[in-house]
């Protein structure tokens, strides 16, 4: 939290730590940080400073802390840390500010250097559960990673059960959360034997370690891994040891104003930032800088950002072979859709990723890779309409955009079968044109089948009425000089048909329910009780001084309090909470639990009504907190800005905000938003179904008080 005098200097800190050891930390700082550590030479005497981010734009600079980096590893531009490292002097250029970079020698201990004071950033790709996070708060992901058993390259066969390591040592970093995901281990396996390596050991060196034959195996992040597997052959990833985690960045708890920018620009990266302008890039190019353009568009089939997580079919696909490839992935949208091939020739990207169907117009100017799925372009009504064929459609009309590769046939058809056809803003995603003929604003559209299919995930208002022509392949696009790249992405996807991961990736987004809610059947109230757990929404309410009744609407409305209820997003138990906010909220076990889940939503509530002005009269602070736990506050950030611009009042829920919000559907909106694309109408019926259950628990308490 920001003191009253926030700058101090070291031998005179009222950090609860020992002088001594803070003068020892500062002897660290400076050891480590010489030599090259960051753009600035003049390199400041440590100190220690608790404010918030107006502090540091008032001293000019900002002082980042990372683990440390070994002059071998400089020129390899693909380790993670590198990449981190370039973004984290992309930030502090936005701010105004300069960059110094310290290090320390592991990730815990550059947590605890920000967590005291002596830094303002720790740029060390932190899981949310690392210790410390009573005292930090994290940043949106920057990346996601499993934690991996490393072994020799000649025993990876033999290791691909928890039954095979038995008697195996495995040597883990000091100061890393490694050790704790060998001690869950070993309660399975209890001659598992786990050392922890001497001080100044990290992952990558272990790794070496591991391919010399000095150690039989140790545990290293996916992506560090991958990326040491580009250059080296000697070892090999034997078993994921977890699922994939949340990495972030990490700064003091209480930095309201740090946490936003950093989300900000971490966002507004992930959407459309571009590594270092225009450039003609083939796989060692790619390799060399660390980074892969991926050129897609911001919708709910591609990528979106949802609760504050970057989501998409072909985002998390993308993801995958960028991490194969040891390099991040970076999401660029273009402003307009048509610009896809023209970004992607203009050297703005490296491949499209977008649903991008084949055909001979776009094969003469992009070069297609192996297909990975087939869409059939559809003609969509409303649910009910009775519309089976092109004749049923006379006296119709169909509204779609003129640059759609098919609409020269469509509008033969038209002439044949006597319907007409108006043409759709070219900003207009798929999506928007659905909703319009569920609202009964145009009779008829056409779209993919694949976005039809996420759609009909949890909408029923709408139908397929018949298809235009063959179904088409769809596939991924490079330049047609890229010919590394695209035989890259062909070895790729082939290695992904019929694989676990493709199967699940396609179940989330095309086939499985994306709102548990309304799938489940409300249940029914019993003695006198408003849910199966009031005594647990009591607590609660009274620890976060939150009406357990709005709690307890809150729940029904997530989950109808089924506690093993999860979402298509990864959203978890009664409260419906992800696992990653769970963890930021201090909160571990098993969120099937629905007391972990109440508390869990409870204190996520809490903190989401501490994020709004306490100015602000403490309903609409609720309704912005309820909306915000629905859809990431950062959307709702962006719909009181709307608001704003739009002559309303941005401090007012009903018939302000959440007027605008749904905007936030709309390309033209969306592209101007720091968050993005948002179906921003999900959290306005999400917090007026909780205002009225609210009430109704309200007035059902009163009748059984007899009052």
């Amino acid at each position: 939290m920001r003191l009253a005098d926030a700058r101090t200097p070291i031998a005179s800190s009222v950090q609860p730590v020992a002088t001594a050891a803070l003068l020892a930390t500062a002897l660290l700082l400076l050891a480590a940080g010489c030599g090259g550590a960051g753009p600035r030479a003049d390199r400041p005497e440590p100190f220690v400073e608790t404010g918030d981010l107006p502090d540091v734009i008032d001293r000019g600079f900002l002082r980042v802390m990372m683990p440390p980096q070994r002059p071998e590893a400089l020129e390899r531009r693909t380790l993670p840390l590198d990449v981190d490292r370039r973004e984290a002097i992309r930030f502090a250029e936005e701010l105004g500010l300069e960059p110094v970079f310290y290090s320390m020698a592991d990730r815990q201990q550059a947590a605890e250097a920000v967590a005291a004071g002596h830094a303002d950033l720790a740029v060390a790709r932190l899981r949310p559960s690392d210790r410390l996070e009573d005292r930090l708060d994290f940043s949106v992901p920057v990346d996601h990673v499993r934690q991996m058993l490393v072994v020799p390259a000649d025993r990876a066969d033999e290791l691909t059960s928890l039954d095979d390591l038995s008697g195996l040592q495995v040597v883990v970093p000091a100061g890393s959360i490694y050790p704790e995901t060998m001690v869950t281990l070993q309660q399975e396996v209890p001659d598992l034997q786990v050392v922890t390596a001497e001080p100044g050991l990290d992952e990558e060196q272990l790794i070496y370690r591991v391919g010399e034959g000095t150690i039989a195996a140790t545990v290293a992040d996916e992506d560090l891994l991958e990326t040491v597997l580009t250059y080296r052959d000697d070892v090999a990833a034997a078993l994921a040891l977890t699922q994939e985690q949340p990495v972030a960045w990490a700064m003091r708890e209480g930095s309201m104003a740090m946490k936003e920018a950093l989300d900000g620009f971490l966002t507004k990266s992930a959407l459309t930032a571009e590594a270092d302008g225009p450039y003609l890039a083939d796989l060692d190019e790619v390799r060399r800088r660390g980074v892969l353009r991926v050129l897609t568009r911001n919708n709910p089939v591609t990528y979106f950002l949802h609760r504050g997580e970057e989501m998409g079919f072909e985002y998390e696909l993308a993801r995958r072979f960028a991490r194969k490839l040891g390099v991040k992935v970076q999401m660029v949208v273009p402003r307009e859709p048509g610009q896809l091939a023209e970004y992607l020739l203009a050297g703005r990207g490296d491949l499209v990723a977008a649903s991008m169907t084949v055909d001979p117009a776009r094969q003469r100017l992009v070069r297609f890779s192996r297909p990975y799925n087939q869409v059939s372009e559809l003609v969509i009504t409303r649910a009910g309409a009775g519309i089976s064929g092109p004749r049923d459609l006379a006296g119709h009309t169909v509204v779609v955009q003129r640059s759609a590769r098919f609409y020269p046939e469509l509008r033969e058809l038209a002439q044949e079968a006597g319907f007409d056809i108006a043409g759709a803003s070219e900003e207009t995603e798929a999506d928007e044109l659905i909703d319009r003929v569920a609202r009964g604003e145009y009779d008829a559209t056409v779209v993919d089948s694949n976005m039809l299919d996420v759609e009909l995930t949890w909408r029923d208002d709408v139908e397929s009425a018949f298809p235009l022509g063959d179904p088409l392949p769809v596939a991924w696009a490079v330049r047609p000089s890229a010919r590394q790249l695209h035989a890259a992405i062909d070895r790729f996807l082939a290695e992904q048909e019929d694989s676990r991961f493709f199967n699940v990736l396609m179940a989330k987004y095309f086939s499985e329910s994306q709102e548990v809610s309304r799938r489940a059947r409300e249940l029914p109230l019993a003695r006198g009780e408003l849910s199966p757990y009031d005594e647990q929404f009591r607590a609660w309410g009274r620890r976060t001084d939150i009406d357990w009744r709005l709690l307890v609407a809150q729940a029904f409305q997530e989950s109808r309090f089924d506690p093993t209820a999860r979402s298509w997003a990864g959203a978890v138990g009664v409260m419906q909470i992800m696992p990653r906010t769970a963890l930021h909220m201090g909160v571990k076990g098993n969120l099937r639990d629905p007391e972990v889940s109440i508390r869990a939503g409870a204190r996520y509530m809490e903190w989401l009504l501490d994020r709004f002005d306490r100015d602000l009269p403490l309903a609409e602070r609720l309704r912005f907190a309820l909306a915000s736990y629905n859809a990431g506050r950062g959307h709702i950030l962006d719909g009181r800005r709307l608001a704003r611009e739009r002559g309303l009042d941005g401090d007012v829920w009903a018939d302000n905000v959440e007027a605008v919000l749904p905007l936030l559907a709309k390309r033209s909106y969306a592209r101007q938003a720091r968050y993005g694309y948002c179906r921003c109408d999900e959290p306005v019926d999400y917090v007026n179904r909780i205002n009225d259950r609210y009430l109704a628990y309200t007035q059902i308490e009163e009748r059984q008080r007899g009052r």
